[in-house]
């Protein structure tokens, strides 16, 4: 076994040097915190233009409890990056005045520093399409960031690639017999009630399947 240490870069410069070419990509618990959906798209498809992936992600646009629960831990975790923003517009743009660090404190949400700079120092602020979407502006870790799906197909479109969706299931492993019996029968509503199930599951799977046969 390989354990390589990094980011999607350090697995596709892993399997260029190695000759290596995966048919299958598997990654749990990952692509909500992915600060560059497009770069890291890009560094995995250069692995092999028709390698098939596989994502599970909590972070369901479906689920309203899911999303309730997600979205009040991103607020918890939004005033520490909201101070982490403001001391450094403060410390790196001193001639702003305290109310225009503070708003560009609170335009710059999820966004790392080198990009904060950036949009401070031209004026440009990204369009703050959710409410809530947050990352670490030291590392661009977003906390379970939720996308409506059709931000993941757009990003896939480009290389080439199809998202399917699908839905996932309660852990039935449970220490209690009536926890079991209930996440089975949710489990079971989840499967039989077609895309309605989606408000029920967990969380979801992302299927990227290449359209780029024989290229």
């Amino acid at each position: 076994d390989i354990i390589l240490h990094g980011d999607s870069d350090t697995l596709a410069d892993w399997c260029s040097a190695n000759k290596a070419k995966p048919q299958l990509l598997i990654a749990t618990d990952l692509i909500e915190h992915v600060y560059d959906l497009s770069a890291f798209f890009a560094n995995l498809i250069a692995i092999d233009n028709k390698m098939q992936m596989l994502f599970t992600t909590a972070s369901t646009p479906f689920n309203p409890y899911v999303k309730r629960r997600l979205h009040r831990l991103m607020t918890t975790w939004e005033k520490e990056y909201y101070a982490l923003r403001l001391h450094y517009i403060q410390l790196h743009f001193p001639a702003l005045s305290p109310a225009e660090a503070k708003e560009a404190a609170r335009k710059t949400r999820g966004l790392t520093f080198p990009h904060i700079h950036k949009a401070v120092k031209t004026g440009s602020y990204p369009l703050l399409k959710d409410a809530f979407n947050t990352c670490d502006p030291r590392n661009g870790n977003w906390t379970e960031r939720i996308l409506p799906i059709e931000t993941y197909r757009s990003l896939a479109k480009p290389f080439g690639y199809q998202v399917r969706i699908g839905k996932g299931f309660y852990n039935t492993d449970r220490s209690n017999p009536i926890s079991t019996l209930i996440c089975l029968g949710i489990n079971g509503l989840i499967r039989i009630s077609g895309k309605a199930g989606f408000l029920l599951a967990p969380f979801i799977t992302l299927h990227l399947q290449s359209d780029n046969k024989g290229r």
